[in-house]
């Protein structure tokens, strides 16, 4: 199944991020999916594709080969980038609310 890749005009975003969600170094260099199609709590459609679904990690050890440990980390990753997003200057698109209300489940505040 082919993702959903990230818009070039919305990974402006974390240009002022600097450490990989999973080691919290300063090496991050690729943004993946936080809720990716092999997770089992995927739905698949174009919302996969939101900015709110993007989390910063270094591709080797922390993504690449890390999957399990990564799923458990799904709803942690998701408020993170939420809160990240709201603090900044990016406003949200029909698409990032369409990912919202797909996985509501997954965040602290459920008022989404």
């Amino acid at each position: 199944m082919r993702r959903k890749p990230f818009k070039n005009e919305d990974r402006y975003v974390w240009e002022g991020w600097w450490e990989c969600y999973l080691c919290g170094q300063n090496t991050w260099n690729a943004l993946h999916h936080i809720i990716s199609t092999s997770d089992q709590i995927y739905i698949p459609g174009d919302h996969n594709g939101s900015i709110l679904n993007s989390a910063p990690l270094c591709n080797y050890p922390c993504h690449i080969g890390n999957e399990s440990t990564l799923a458990k980390l799904i709803p942690d990753f998701l408020n993170r980038t939420k809160q990240y997003i709201e603090n900044s200057d990016y406003e949200l698109k029909p698409l990032d609310t369409a990912f919202l209300q797909t996985y509501p489940q997954h965040y602290l505040d459920n008022e989404t």
